[in-house]
C-alpha cells in the first residue's frame, strides 16, 4: 500500500497525471474535429480510424516522456539525479575603499523682501527651480529635497545644523 502512495506521489510530482489528462482532452478534440470534417470534406473511413489509432499509440509514449521530462512553464527540464557535493570557495579580502567626502548642497528658501511682502510664492518658485536644476545637471552632488529644504521656512536656524 506504501508503494502504490509513493508510486502516486512521484507520478503527481512529475506531472504525469497532467500530462496524460491534457493529452486525452487534445486527442478527445482532435477525434471530434476529424469526425465533423472527414465526411463533409469526403475523405475516406481509415482516416478517421487511423487518427484513433495514432491517438491511442501516442498515450505511453506521452507518459513515458512526461516520466523522463518535467515539464516546467520555464521549459522541459530532464530530471537527472546526480549526488550533491560540497564546494567551498575562499574569496580573498578586498582592500578597503577609499571614502571620497559626497558634495552636497542644499536650497534653501529665500526670504520674501518685497516692500509689499506678497511674493512669497515667486521667492518658493525660484528656490525650487534652483534645486531642480542643481539635481539635473550635478550627479555628484547630494541635494536633499524640497521637504527636507522647506522645512526650515520661517525659522530662524543656523546654517550648519
Amino acid at each position: 500500500m506504501a508503494a502504490i502512495k509513493q508510486f502516486l506521489s512521484e507520478l503527481r510530482r512529475r506531472r504525469v497525471i497532467r500530462a496524460a489528462g491534457l493529452y486525452i482532452l487534445v486527442a478527445w478534440m482532435v477525434i471530434q474535429v476529424g469526425e465533423a470534417t472527414f465526411e463533409s470534406l469526403a475523405l475516406p473511413d481509415w482516416g478517421l480510424r487511423l487518427v484513433i489509432v495514432l491517438s491511442a499509440l501516442g498515450f505511453p509514449i506521452v507518459l513515458v516522456l512526461a516520466w523522463a521530462y518535467d515539464l516546467e512553464p520555464a521549459g522541459e527540464q530532464k530530471i537527472v539525479r546526480t549526488p550533491a557535493e560540497v564546494v567551498a570557495v575562499e574569496v580573498p579580502e578586498a582592500p578597503p575603499l577609499e571614502r571620497k567626502p559626497i558634495g552636497s548642497i542644499a536650497v534653501l528658501p529665500f526670504a520674501d523682501m518685497s516692500p509689499d511682502g506678497d511674493q512669497e510664492y515667486f521667492a518658493d518658485g525660484i528656490a525650487e527651480e534652483l534645486l531642480n536644476a542643481l539635481t539635473r545637471c550635478c550627479a555628484h552632488l547630494r541635494v536633499p529635497a524640497r521637504t527636507s529644504s522647506f522645512a526650515f521656512k520661517g525659522k530662524d536656524v543656523d546654517a550648519r545644523e
